[in-house]
């Protein structure tokens, strides 16, 4: 009686290893695309047919290409490039451990652009309060915040003309840079590092209203 690997059509294996891998030198990443779907029954190999995406299940691809369309132009080619040979230089380039570091730099880069813009938007008043926030050990209460909203609206009547606590607040809440609990407002994690990128990078706090 033949063994189990006496019946196995060696040939017939390598012929279609040997095509897999000639179709990967063509068509990069098409091994791993293929790996999943081969299907071994006794001596036969064989292909499930290709997963169709689903709405639950888009085309990474089509995500892909949509994701580098929304951010195209030759500024960032070349820093596109210059990353790629950072990672190149390190022999991070098309591996998975590039993968976290990228997203680690990123999340940066996205930090440094809301405090930018933060500080353009921000009012001088809504900094002051930010600061004195900065300085306690708890929470305070709403009520709190109402004689710094009553100043600078008695200051700058045109600017404040139908404003109240809750709009001049509103701002801080919806940016991350305080949150509310029940009556009682603190400074974030995020207000945190936006006061403390003001002072490394030399930002004056003198804004005004």
């Amino acid at each position: 009686m033949k063994t189990v690997i006496e019946n196995i059509n060696w040939t017939q294996i390598i012929i279609w290893l040997g095509g897999i891998f000639i179709a990967c030198l063509f068509l990069r990443g098409g091994l791993i695309k293929l790996l999943p779907r081969l299907r071994w029954k006794g001596s036969e190999i064989s292909l499930d047919p290709p997963q169709q995406p689903t709405a639950s299940q888009p085309d990474v691809q089509t995500a892909a290409d949509r994701l580098m369309r929304a951010f195209d132009n030759e500024l960032l080619v070349e820093q596109d490039a210059n990353i790629r040979n950072e990672l190149r230089r390190d022999n991070l380039l098309d591996r998975l451990e590039a993968i976290p570091i990228l997203i680690r730099h990123l999340a940066a880069s996205q930090v440094a652009y809301a405090f930018e813009t933060f500080y353009r938007t921000i009012y001088g008043s809504q900094l002051r309060f930010l600061e004195f926030l900065n300085q306690q050990q708890t929470g305070i209460p709403r009520d709190t915040a109402q004689p710094f909203f009553d100043a600078v609206a008695a200051l700058h009547p045109q600017v404040y003309s139908g404003w109240n606590l809750a709009r001049w607040l509103r701002w801080m809440l919806n940016s991350g840079l305080i949150r509310e609990d029940n009556g009682v407002l603190q400074i974030t994690v995020r207000g945190r590092h936006f006061l403390a990128y003001l002072t490394n990078l030399g930002l004056g706090r003198n804004l005004p209203f």
